[in-house]
């Protein structure tokens, strides 16, 4: 069963709006559709213009760049999020590993809405923005390291 954004926002499950009050975030998730997706249904596809942001209302994505898959995200989580910053094609092929329901907020609806509020409001959503990109790199980092070890252990023979 998908969730509604308010639920989302009670259960503290958008990491992308932490620290905005309700009321914030509720308006924030306003100018977003809403879209269902099926197994394998592609989201995003790599090296395509796509200025929107994505959050995973229900359901499970792998994220792949270059054929490889590098990770997967759930309700809640939030990506293509470098748009803010950098409106370049997508780096990214982003799959539906299930039924999966998705919130498209446009970039440009995302900085005229800051762009009314005050200014602290962008600066807590960059900050959110930063942290969630870290987590990314760390779990990356870790699937990383634990293939290598894999890999090592293959050579070897173990």
């Amino acid at each position: 069963m998908v969730e509604n954004p308010e639920n989302l926002i009670v259960n503290k499950k958008i990491k992308l709006l932490d620290g905005l009050s309700i009321e914030e975030k509720m308006e924030f998730l306003s100018f977003g559709s809403v879209r269902e997706y099926y197994l394998h249904d592609k989201i995003i596809i790599e090296n395509q213009d796509d200025m929107n942001i994505y959050l995973v209302m229900d359901g499970e994505v792998s994220v792949w760049r270059k054929n490889i898959p590098i990770f997967e995200l759930k309700k809640g989580d939030v990506f293509n999020e470098t748009k803010i910053f950098s409106p370049k094609p997508n780096s990214i092929t982003v799959v539906a590993e299930k039924q999966t329901t998705i919130m498209k907020i446009g970039r440009k609806e995302v900085l005229n809405y800051f762009s009314l509020k005050p200014e602290r409001l962008f600066k807590i959503f960059v900050l959110n923005i930063v942290s969630i990109l870290s987590k990314k790199l760390e779990n990356y980092e870790e699937k990383l390291v634990s293939h290598y070890y894999q890999a090592i252990s293959l050579l070897k023979g173990e």
